[in-house]
């Protein structure tokens, strides 16, 4: 139980719920996969100017997370 939800054992779901979670953990994982690689970008970049070892880079994330309610 986490903030007054309370989520299903995952075998208690129907084969159409575990779709749909699973489906939203992909989303979940495609964005984290993403965000991964233009960050590294951004540092690749700061590296390429040699200004690496000189500069803090200070990255903030608020997606929420996944939701809890279900279907």
């Amino acid at each position: 139980m986490y903030a007054g939800a309370s989520l299903p054992r995952w075998d208690s779901l129907s084969v159409i719920q575990k779709k749909l979670y699973a489906r939203q953990a992909e989303g979940l994982a495609a964005y984290a996969a993403y965000t991964d690689h233009e960050i590294g970008r951004v540092i690749q970049a700061v590296e390429d100017m040699g200004k690496l070892d000189n500069t803090l880079i200070i990255y903030m994330c608020g997606d929420n997370g996944t939701s809890s309610k279900a279907p």
